[in-house]
């Protein structure tokens, strides 16, 4: 793989760089989105900063939280902001009240903003994919498909490839409908469906997996109680249309 990437001089790690630069990308493309819907485009850069901010810090404070025998005799690491080192599921939580503070504060449609952000996300969780493919972020199950990968001296499932081609796909069927959403926040739970439903399906070929209970891969758990909330959001919307 190419765990880095050279700009002019500069050496980057590829999974860091293009996770913000699909952070940008979300931004980019939902801030265009609100402008077609006749609001104001900055309105997605400012909330992206807080949905940033909100979710490094949270997440990171959650991890230091949770691992706090890691940090006890050396208490300034947990200042030291390390990707690896933030509970993901806790960052996306504190970014989405950031998310909701922001848009109630702007007096905006929260049904409308999560619109106009569903097919950003979608090629946001598309172009991050590639980083962590790159840079070998989690490793696929073995396999001798055609088209598997070498990695660390072993062929396997080239997973992440599988993400960015279920992103892409989940983002053209967004693109196809978002100028027919059936009512507000359609789009945004119809991608939060597609979403949960292609973790819950591709995750089984990344290799090493965090499990609880019996066994059960966690991305799993979580993406089938995600996925049955919003199927249940979306059946309420369908009765009163």
């Amino acid at each position: 793989m190419q765990p880095f990437i050279s700009i002019g001089p500069a050496t980057i790690p590829s999974y860091p760089f293009l996770t913000l630069v699909g952070f940008w990308a979300v931004m980019w493309l939902s801030g265009k989105e609100l402008e077609r819907r006749g609001l104001d485009g900055d309105h997605s850069y400012n909330i992206g900063l807080y949905v940033f901010l909100a979710a490094l810090l949270g997440g990171r404070f959650w991890y230091v939280l949770t691992n706090w025998e890691s940090y006890a005799d050396a208490p300034l690491q947990a200042f030291a902001l390390t990707i690896n080192a933030i509970g993901v599921p806790e960052a996306v939580l504190f970014g989405l009240i950031a998310a909701v503070v922001y848009i109630y504060r702007a007096k905006l449609s929260l049904g409308e903003v999560a619109d106009a952000s569903a097919p950003g996300i979608a090629l946001g969780l598309a172009i991050s994919s590639v980083g962590a493919f790159l840079g070998s972020q989690t490793l696929g199950t073995p396999s001798n498909v055609p088209w598997a990968v070498t990695q660390f001296g072993e062929t396997r499932h080239p997973a992440h490839l599988y993400v960015v081609g279920a992103s892409l796909l989940i983002l053209a069927v967004l693109w196809v409908l978002r100028k027919h959403t059936r009512w507000s926040g359609f789009l945004f739970v119809l991608m939060v469906i597609l979403v949960a439903a292609s973790r819950l399906l591709l995750d089984p070929f990344f290799a090493l997996p965090d499990t609880i209970g019996d066994g059960y891969r966690i991305v799993q758990v979580y993406s089938l109680v995600v996925m049955v909330i919003a199927l249940a959001v979306m059946a309420q919307q369908e009765t009163k249309t």
